[in-house]
């Protein structure tokens, strides 16, 4: 069987590609590449967008273009710091994964793995295909305007603080870098999201195979789990409160977008409902797997209850009261202490996402 952080190749080849993953020994050479690459593609993008947001203000059309990309950047910055931060723990937990306790210990065990591992590859995959998708909704349909010698404009931010001759002597360069740099956004997004859900979702996985071996008397997986979802939810922490505290944000202007963007203006239309179902997803995947790394946990009382306890010996008996006391709080994910990753989570999220709408939406009315 492979090892089980095989699963996150591409997430690496990606983060290794866009300048965010140094591995055990950083070479220099790449650390100046890592630097020079996210300067011009994350710092600078960003200052440039947070400038134009001062020249738009009075602009309300445009400003909700530019206010939920401004949202959006926030979160990804707190993944990329995510990444380069918490780099040593990230290895940690890839070493745990590969652990000969989260092997497989027989065919059915085996199988349980296998089986998440490939679900978890083709959730990675839809979300892949969606992602570009939403990205090519995006970048396309002005880059054809432009060849067909129609007016377009550039893709994410106006950059209003430009004069229309530096725009228009310049267009097809910063029309292509605003292009690359958003590509690169979408894919630190992209990856840095299917390895948190893939974290919990695999250790939902060994909770499974846990549940398995305390039917065959054996505790000892438990401890390995319990380190390993700790290191999880360090490294988690943070990035995912960000993420759920912009995510009523980033999914009400979204919102907003469809009372704004005229009926006619198809490309614009399709751009905000791809990227409206990707944010909800981003928020949803996590919230559902929390709601199920509890339920799973919970199942282990009475997985131990069902093995041949009755049987075995008294210092046996001793450890499984302790592990089966261990066990009546379930495990969870945190987002800074301050709310669980929870289907009741992602639901208050939708509801407050509605409630700003809604009230917007008034507002705009009676003005």
């Amino acid at each position: 069987m492979k090892a089980i952080s095989e699963c996150f190749s591409e997430n690496i080849l990606a983060w290794k590609i866009f300048g965010i993953w140094f591995g055990n020994n950083p070479n220099k050479y790449y650390k100046y590449y890592s630097f020079i690459f996210l300067n011009l593609t994350l710092t600078i993008f960003n200052l440039l967008l947070t400038i134009n947001l001062f020249y738009t203000y009075n602009q309300i059309e445009n400003l909700l273009h530019e206010v939920i990309y401004i949202f959006t950047e926030i979160t990804v910055v707190a993944k990329v710091c995510m990444v380069l931060f918490w780099r040593k723990k990230i290895i940690l937990a890839f070493a745990i994964l590969d652990s000969e306790e989260f092997e497989g210990i027989d065919k059915i065990s085996k199988e349980i793995i296998e089986n998440d591992v490939l679900k978890y590859k083709n959730i990675m995959k839809f979300y892949i295909v969606f992602c570009n998708l939403s990205y090519c909704l995006a970048i396309l349909p002005g880059f054809v305007d432009y060849l067909l010698g129609n007016n377009s404009e550039f893709p994410i931010s106006r950059y209003n603080f430009l004069s229309y001759e530096i725009k228009k002597q310049f267009y097809i360069y910063l029309y292509l870098y605003q292009s690359f740099c958003i590509y690169g956004h979408m894919v630190y997004n992209v990856s840095i999201d299917t390895l948190i859900t893939g974290f919990i979702h695999l250790t939902i996985n060994q909770l499974k195979v846990l549940k398995y071996k305390l039917k065959r008397l054996n505790l000892k997986h438990f401890d390995v789990i319990v380190r390993y979802q700790a290191i999880v939810q360090e490294i988690t922490s943070v990035t995912l409160f960000i993420i759920f505290g912009m995510g009523s944000a980033i999914i009400c202007v979204t919102l907003c977008g469809f009372h704004l963007v005229s009926s006619t203006d198809v490309n614009s239309l399709l751009f905000i409902f791809t990227y409206l179902i990707a944010m909800v997803l981003i928020i949803f995947v996590p919230s559902w797997l929390g709601t199920q790394l509890m339920h799973e946990s919970q199942e282990l009382v009475s997985a131990a209850y069902s093995s041949d306890w009755m049987n075995s010996s008294k210092e046996f008996k001793s450890s499984l009261i302790i592990f089966m006391e261990r066990t009546k709080t379930p495990m969870c994910v945190v987002g800074m202490k301050m709310f669980l990753l929870s289907l009741n989570t992602f639901i208050t999220i939708m509801k407050t996402a509605y409630s700003l709408f809604t009230l917007i939406s008034r507002f705009r009315n009676m003005t």
